[in-house]
């Protein structure tokens, strides 16, 4: 049997402002490392819809649902959230998912 992922997946989906879209692409190239280093962050990836320019998803694994708060609540006391969410045409869509070893 293979080895049991322990830990959490979260996606985060967004729309962005057709006139940001590559001015975001950029900046999520910049602040990656921040969040890939910060405690309880076991990866992330960043794809972009291949039939709709602008819809992203950011595809994240974490330790915990909580440690994943936490970097969220960093990222509103640096302004980094608050920057990339001037990006987004709404707010975008934060789902959390477990293993469940099937």
């Amino acid at each position: 049997m293979g080895e049991q992922l322990l830990g959490i997946v979260v996606i985060l989906e967004a729309k962005i402002k057709p006139e940001l879209a590559e001015s975001t692409k950029a900046f999520l190239k910049e602040n990656p490392p921040d969040t890939r280093n910060f405690a309880g962050c076991d990866g992330l990836d960043v794809h972009e819809n291949l039939d709709e320019i602008g819809n992203l998803i950011a595809y994240q694994r974490w330790e915990s649902r909580p440690k994943h708060e936490k970097y969220l609540a960093w990222g509103r006391e640096t302004g980094t959230m608050d920057q990339l969410e001037s990006h987004f045409l709404a707010a975008p869509t934060l789902r959390y998912f477990e293993n469940v070893d099937a």
